[in-house]
């Protein structure tokens, strides 16, 4: 069933998501994004898809989402002096958490630096790129899917909203977590990552977890220890050092 535009905007709360431009198929929703941020889209602008020919995550991974079952959108964001970039993917993670969360999903978490997770299993994922004057925050969400709407490769480590008991509609998913982007977005433009550091202990799905992390050619095996002031994952190795690793530079994190 096609996303219900109407119902949608009945729900919306704040500006974001007042223009919605819904696509059947498309190659990328950051590809689309950008055209219409190019053609004078204003931030909150939300790019929408049932469909994607080139959906894609971190590292050029690509995004598996069946149309119909998925949220697959991008939404544009203004560029603007101030905190770090590289948290934004965190601010919009545990915001889109929060809002699982606020429709029901209790076990909603974060797995740093963009996935959203549900008892050790991917719900979600976030990509976040600079292009041209602004920001594409793009995501997407599992809803509707069963186990054998997944690739066979992935049915293990994902799950969908529906599986985890969330049976709300899209339009209802879409519209909380827009506003809760935007919310999380005005706290940090406003106050930068305190705000946010607080929240994340009791959304963090990782925490007291050992973990196996690839970064630099590289493999890396410890305690998840939270994260850094700045937004780092701090990991204790076996070997008893403390190491902080930055987003960019982590290329796969994994419980071990």
């Amino acid at each position: 069933m096609n996303f219900d535009a109407a119902r949608f905007q009945a729900e919306r709360r704040g500006a974001w998501g007042a223009d919605l431009r819904w696509h059947g198929r498309l190659g990328s929703t950051q590809d689309e994004a950008e055209a219409a941020q190019r053609a004078g889209a204003g931030e909150g602008c939300v790019v929408l898809a049932e469909e994607q020919d080139a959906g894609r995550g971190r590292w050029g991974k690509r995004w598996e989402g069946r149309p119909g079952l998925s949220l697959l959108f991008t939404v544009l964001i203004q560029a603007q002096p101030g905190p770090n970039l590289g948290q934004l993917p965190l601010v919009l993670g545990l915001a889109t958490a929060k809002a699982l969360r606020g429709l029901g999903l209790a076990e909603a978490a974060c797995k740093w630096p963009n996935d959203v997770w549900w008892r050790g299993r991917k719900l979600g994922g976030l990509l976040v790129e600079a292009r041209g004057p602004g920001l594409l925050a793009g995501c997407g969400l599992n809803v509707g899917q069963a186990p054998e709407d997944f690739p066979a490769e992935l049915r293990d480590g994902a799950a969908s909203l529906g599986q985890a008991g969330l049976a709300a509609p899209r339009e209802t998913v879409l519209a909380a977590l827009l506003q809760a982007w935007e919310a999380g977005l005005r706290r940090w433009r406003d106050g930068g990552w305190a705000a946010a550091a607080a929240e994340w202990p009791a959304h963090d799905a990782l925490a007291g977890q050992r973990c196996r992390l690839s970064s630099g050619g590289q493999s890396h095996l410890g305690t998840v220890q939270g994260l850094a002031p700045d937004g780092a994952l701090r990991l204790a190795l076996d070997q008893g050092v403390l190491l902080d690793f930055h987003s960019a530079e982590v290329e796969h994190l994994r419980p071990a």
